[in-house]
C-alpha cells in the first residue's frame, strides 16, 4: 500500500475528523501514488489516519473514505456507504419525497452528490455530481450500487460545477477565503486599494490558498467593463462596495452606481451563476436596492431568484428611533 506522511504536527485536524490533506501538509511520499489510486495517511511519526485517493494535482492532494485500515476502497465499499446514506433518509423521509441522498464528505464519500427526485407518478430519478478523481475513478460501480438501492429509473449526471468566483471590493478578502474554503476551483479577490490587496495576500498565505485564491489592485468598473469585453465568465459574483453615497442629496447617484456594478456583474456571470450584492449606505434604502436590482436584470435581460434577503446580524442591533443603525443589505440571487 502506497502511504502518504505528513509533516510534524499536522494530524491533530485530521485525528479530529476532517478529510482534507494539504498539499502543504505532506511531508513525503512512499510508493508511487499515483493520481486516483487509494493511500494510506499516516503521522510523521507513522500513525495510521485513514485510507483516500490521492490527486496530487488538487490542493487537497487526499480525501479520506475511511478510519478503518481493514476496509478497502472498493464496490462494495460504496454498497455500504450508499446503503448508510439511504438508511439514514428513510428515518425521516417519506418514499414520495425529494431530498438529497448523498452529501459527499458528510456522508463519508468525498465528492459524491446525489439528489434524488420523485415525479408525480412516483418514478425516482436522481442527479449524480462526481467532484473529485477519487469518486469518478468508481463512477460505473457507484451508478451500478445507485440504481440497485434506489430503483432508479433515470440517472443524470451534474459534474461541470467547478464555480468560478469573483470577490470584488474585496477588502480583506473574508468573501474570497470563504469561497475558497467552500470549494470554488478559483477566486479573483480584487479592491483598488494597494494596501487591501498586500492584506489579502497576507490572509491567503496564512490560510494556505495560494493554489486557488488570487488578489488583483483594479478599479472593479473597468475590470467588469473589460470581462465583459474579453468573455470572461464566472459561476458566483460578490459585490460588496464601500458606501456610494453619505448623504441623501447624493442617492440618485449612488443609484447609479449600484445599478452599474450589478448590470455588469449579470452581464458576466454563466447563465444560472451566483449573485451576491451587498450595499452598507443608510441614504441608499432597502426599497431603492431592490428596485436597482430589479432594473438592473431587466436592462440587461436576465431573469433572477432571490434565494435570500439579508440584513444586520445579531451583533448589529438595529435601535429603534435610530434608523441609522438599519444600513446593511445583502441580495443572494440567481441569474438566468
Amino acid at each position: 500500500m502506497d502511504r502518504v506522511f505528513l509533516k510534524d504536527k499536522e494530524e491533530k485536524r485530521i485525528r479530529l475528523g476532517h478529510p482534507w490533506i494539504f498539499d502543504n501538509e505532506i511531508g513525503q511520499f512512499q510508493g508511487p501514488c499515483a493520481d486516483g489510486t487509494s493511500v494510506e495517511v499516516m503521522s510523521k511519526s507513522g500513525l495510521f489516519l485513514g485510507r483516500g485517493i490521492i490527486n496530487r494535482k488538487s490542493r487537497i492532494t487526499v480525501r479520506l473514505f475511511t478510519r478503518n485500515r481493514e476496509e478497502l476502497i472498493d464496490r462494495a465499499f460504496f454498497e455500504r456507504r450508499i446503503a448508510n446514506a439511504c438508511a439514514l433518509r428513510a428515518a425521516v423521509f417519506s418514499p414520495e419525497d425529494s431530498y438529497r441522498l448523498l452529501f459527499a464528505e458528510a456522508d463519508l464519500v468525498p465528492g459524491l452528490v446525489c439528489d434524488r427526485f420523485v415525479s408525480t407518478d412516483g418514478d425516482v430519478f436522481l442527479s449524480v455530481q462526481f467532484l473529485t478523481l477519487g469518486v469518478d475513478t468508481f463512477r460505473d460501480d457507484i451508478i451500478s450500487v445507485l440504481r440497485e438501492q434506489t430503483g432508479a429509473k433515470g440517472i443524470f449526471e451534474r459534474s461541470d460545477v467547478h464555480v468560478r468566483v469573483l470577490d470584488a471590493f474585496t477588502h480583506t478578502g473574508s468573501f474570497a477565503l470563504n469561497a475558497w474554503k467552500g470549494g470554488a476551483a478559483s477566486v479573483l479577490a480584487v479592491d483598488i486599494s494597494d494596501t487591501a490587496v498586500e492584506t489579502v495576500n497576507t490572509n491567503i498565505a496564512l490560510n494556505g490558498a495560494a493554489g486557488t485564491v488570487r488578489a488583483q489592485t483594479a478599479d472593479v468598473f473597468d475590470l467588469l467593463k473589460a470581462a465583459d469585453r474579453d468573455g470572461e465568465r464566472y459561476g458566483c459574483i460578490i459585490l460588496d462596495p464601500p458606501a456610494f453615497t453619505k448623504s441623501a442629496k447624493m442617492a440618485d447617484k449612488a443609484y447609479g452606481g449600484y445599478k452599474e456594478i450589478n448590470l455588469r456583474a449579470m452581464k458576466i456571470l454563466e447563465s444560472g451563476g451566483y449573485l451576491v450584492s451587498c450595499s452598507c449606505s443608510h441614504f441608499f434604502s432597502a426599497e431603492q436596492f431592490y428596485h436597482m436590482i430589479q432594473n438592473a436584470a431587466m436592462d440587461v435581460g436576465k431573469t433572477i431568484q432571490f434565494l435570500g434577503k439579508y440584513g444586520p446580524a445579531a451583533d448589529y442591533p438595529v435601535l429603534a428611533g435610530y434608523p441609522e443603525s438599519d444600513y446593511l443589505k445583502c441580495a443572494v440571487m440567481r441569474v438566468w
